[in-house]
């Protein structure tokens, strides 16, 4: 990684990577089963009772299996709502609060579990349990009949080998890969692997002391494993001949969301160091269930929040709990509702169903909880797609808002910029004349010219748009011709980027007029070239040297986009009347340096404006 690089994320996160934010809308969360009463009664879903429900997995055909580790019982929710106890047996102690475990192989009532912590649905329907304080992997099938699939109760150890030899210690959580393999979170031991053919080995992980564990159910094969420390991401297509894994990545838990100056290397002990977009706080993840091979979904103890991740583009949202930093002096609560009204209480086990509903062992309240209605909107990633043609139809006019990070940053999709200029525009009455509703595709990119004029080229090439929108700031220039960071040096070295940034957006602009799609250029500064008090924090301890912003910088630059030929935007002068006003509120973050929401807001605000100005529907 180069300094330029390393100093960008200090400044602004992570802006040149191709990268896409899966923001999520909020979501309602609702109560299953469960009556809130401590006991093992069955039946209907609301009058049922649960002593300690730990984790949780969702069979093919709806029902969700539970762990009731209190009850020393494997319980199922039908889909019918129904209550049945699958397996596990024992009378409630005194208290009312407990089952004594216990070790046996059996059918139904027969069986004995000793604290079962959490359950995963193999490919066969068959279940597997971390029998934690047995020490051991029990299995069960459909019908109740219970076998021990791997480890000794009466033996504890981290041996490996054939399953009915191999050992483990406490193991936690379980997860079921696409061809059968079993990943076993064992926290004196590590994380274990059994293969369909029964052999247990060890993962060699620098994650000492797993908690929990999930695999990706589609994309690449990527396992997830929480711990004190943090959260990991490891891609298991990296195995190598000698069983390690070469890619590791990890997110910090806990209120630590942004690195020292020493931590920019490509990696740290093998391990890729990654932050949530915003530099906001990931919690402190607990259990977790993957949607996908980016996208994970997880219990936070610490906060009593459920939450989502998006591990690839370090997206994160609180989908249900209260939403402060740390809950740890604060007591859990009850309610159902959207994301901000829901309050649970000690969730543990998670699990993620095919379409997206997401049951959680809501421990505390003795409940499973639901969430759903989750919007994964997110803005196109030219890595991944061209652009969203299932979207897309002959009666939109389709605007494509092009970009790097500054076009989409931290934000859920109702108020990104494009989403706002897309509802903005819905009201013209001109667009109304030509028969067509707006559609505005947001295309998140890095910040250089190279692969951008490559999009320009095949979007044109396709005529895939009607318009386009293209926001650029001194990044791109900085980034294309080899300037260092800071607006000292963009203006001490015009003679190197001004020029060759005229003649790059002139390019862009003859590709797509003579392919008929007019283009909007948006010139915006970053936060230290118009105000060193807009992004205070990154501005002090950036090792970047910042001239003053005396307008310079902005004459500089915009003389570049002016004469590229096409229509521009200078919100330059839009976010200078924004700061000279008496109720100016800040328009970047302060360590992140993105825009805050108040930003988008003019932003959308002013694009929207200029494209009615110029009715390019109407050509």
């Amino acid at each position: 990684m180069s300094n330029s690089v390393r100093a960008c994320i200090m400044v602004c996160g992570a802006v040149a990577a191709m990268a896409v934010a899966s923001l999520v809308q909020a979501a309602t969360v609702s109560t299953l089963a469960g009556s809130g009463k401590a006991g093992i009664a069955n039946g209907r879903a609301n009058a049922a009772s649960f002593l300690l429900p730990t984790g949780v997995a969702w069979a093919p055909n709806g029902d969700l299996y539970v762990t009731d580790a209190g009850a020393q019982r494997i319980r199922v929710v039908r889909a019918d709502g129904r209550v049945e106890t699958l397996a596990g047996s024992g009378a409630v102690t005194s208290n009312g609060l407990w089952v004594e475990g216990g070790y046996a192989d059996g059918v139904g009532q027969a069986a004995k579990f000793n604290v079962p912590s959490a359950v995963a649905v193999g490919p066969h329907g068959e279940l597997y349990v971390a029998d934690t304080n047995n020490h051991c992997i029990r299995l069960v099938s459909p019908s109740g009949r219970v076998t021990t699939f791997a480890g000794n109760p009466s033996k504890m150890g981290d041996d490996n080998g054939e399953r009915r030899d191999a050992r483990f210690m406490f193991p936690r959580s379980l997860a079921v890969d696409r061809d059968g393999n079993l990943y076993i979170a064992d926290p004196l031991s590590g994380v274990r692997r059994v293969t369909p053919s029964g052999t247990v080995s060890v993962i060699p992980l620098p994650v000492n002391e797993p908690r929990e564990i999930s695999v990706s159910p589609t994309g690449a094969p990527v396992l997830f494993v929480t711990n004190d420390i943090g959260f990991w991401v490891v891609e298991l297509s990296s195995f190598n001949g000698t069983n390690n894994v070469k890619r590791v990545s990890r997110f910090f838990a806990g209120p630590r969301r942004f690195f020292s100056p020493s931590e920019y290397a490509a990696e740290v002990d093998s391990v890729w160091l990654l932050a949530a977009e915003g530099e906001r706080s990931i919690g402190y993840p607990y259990a977790v269930s993957a949607l996908d091979a980016g996208g994970v979904v997880y219990t936070d103890l610490r906060t009593q929040t459920v939450r989502f991740l998006d591990t690839a583009h370090q997206e994160t949202a609180i989908l249900g709990g209260q939403g402060i930093e740390d809950a740890a002096n604060y007591g859990g609560g009850f309610a159902d509702g959207n994301s901000a009204e829901s309050r649970f209480d000690a969730p543990m086990g998670i699990a993620a169903r095919s379409d997206g509903v997401i049951a959680v062992a809501d421990s505390g309240n003795r409940r499973i909880r639901l969430v759903q209605g989750i919007d994964r909107s997110q803005p196109v990633d030219p890595a991944l797609q061209f652009l969203p043609a299932r979207d897309l139809s002959e009666k939109q006019y389709r605007i494509a808002y092009i970009g790097n990070s500054f076009v989409w940053t931290n934000v859920r999709a109702s108020g990104s910029i494009g989403g706002q200029v897309e509802r903005q525009l819905e009201r013209d009455r001109a667009l109304h004349g030509v028969g067509k509703n707006v559609r505005v595709v947001t295309v998140r990119m890095g910040s250089t010219f190279e692969p951008l004029q490559q999009y320009i080229d095949a979007v044109a090439a396709a005529h895939a748009v009607d318009a386009v929108v293209l926001q650029v700031n001194s990044f791109f220039s900085a980034f294309s011709f080899g300037v260092p960071l800071g607006s000292k040096s963009l203006i001490g070295q015009a003679e190197k980027w001004q020029m060759p940034t005229r003649a790059a957006l002139r390019k862009m602009n003859t590709t797509l007029k003579n392919a008929g799609i007019p283009l909007l250029i948006v010139s915006h500064p970053l936060g230290d070239e118009i105000s060193l008090a807009e992004q205070p924090y990154a501005t002090i301890e950036s090792p970047i040297i910042h001239a003053p912003p005396d307008g310079k910088l902005e004459s500089l630059f915009n003389a570049a986009v002016a004469d590229a030929g096409a229509p521009w935007l200078n919100m330059w002068a839009v976010f200078g009347s924004e700061l000279r006003s008496a109720t100016h509120k800040p328009l970047f973050l302060a360590i992140d340096g993105h825009f805050t929401p108040h930003a988008n807001d003019v932003m959308a605000a002013a694009i929207a404006r200029k494209l009615e100005q110029l009715h390019p529907w109407s050509r």
